[in-house]
């Protein structure tokens, strides 16, 4: 047989496979049926993960304004040791708040020029700033790190997030730290394990009453809650979630009687 009849036959034979199979219309149907129900499988997959990804976006925002309540902890203690210790915040309520309760702190608004004024003579920095659902705002270049003394000590509480530095990267408990800019950088993520105890217990406190009204009957814990509602992606087969819509290019449904 030479090469072009064995070419012959094949085109031939997937011919007559393309006719066979045109002429079963039905087995043509049931093909793109399950085409179909493959790709709703898919999207189904996919809503899921990214459900699962927003609660654990959430459960690292939980974790991490625990741990930023517990660093007036820190700057209490630091105080009580003979620290100068300075709180830098965007919130000006919240500095007058910690002036009043700690005796000896300094405040500053956060903004480039304060930091930048402080880090020459800042022997220990710590970041904990948290923008819910998106990345940590980037309040340092690797300039302003530089400026530090030699041998002071960078935490990035909010390395979960992003990190706050140009210079952080998240490190482990194996390797908790290391060297950048001539600056010990410490970027441990899901800080609160350090003390599992106790990150157990403020994170029960926080959510076990949300459990308790679920277990009552999830519609009915939704229709009278709406911090719940706000934690629903897909309900009676529609969108409830802006961000979920968005990332998909799907139609969004906001719950009857609220606003789009």
């Amino acid at each position: 047989m030479t090469l072009f009849q064995r070419a012959h036959d094949i085109i031939q034979a997937k011919a007559n496979k393309a006719l066979d199979a045109a002429e079963k219309p039905d087995e043509m149907l049931d093909l793109s049926y399950q085409q179909m129900l493959d790709h709703l499988t898919e999207v189904r997959r996919a809503l899921v993960e990214i459900a699962a990804s927003r609660k654990r976006i959430e459960l690292q925002e939980q974790q991490l304004a625990h741990t930023v309540e517990h660093l007036d902890d820190a700057a209490r203690a630091a105080l009580g040791l003979g620290a100068r210790v300075t709180v830098l915040d965007v919130r000006a309520e919240r500095l007058v708040a910690l002036e009043a309760m700690l005796l000896g702190l300094e405040t500053l608004p956060l903004h480039g020029v304060g930091l930048r004024e402080l880090l020459p003579g800042t022997d220990l920095l710590i970041g904990a700033a948290l923008i819910p659902g998106e990345h940590a705002p980037h309040s340092l270049e690797r300039a302003m790190i530089a400026s530090m003394p030699e041998g002071a000590v960078f935490v990035d509480v909010s390395i979960d997030q992003g990190g706050i530095s140009e210079t952080s990267r998240p490190t482990s408990f194996e390797a908790p730290a290391y060297v950048e800019a001539g600056v010990i950088h410490c970027c441990l993520p899901n800080l609160p394990a350090v003390v599992p105890l106790s990150s157990t217990l403020a994170l029960t406190h926080a959510t076990f009453p949300y459990v308790q009204r679920l277990a009552s009957g999830i519609a009915q814990a939704l229709g009278g809650d709406s911090a719940l509602r706000h934690g629903v992606n897909v309900w009676e087969g529609k969108i409830r979630h802006a961000g979920v819509a968005e990332a998909l290019g799907l139609p969004y449904a906001p719950w009857p009687g609220e606003g789009a």
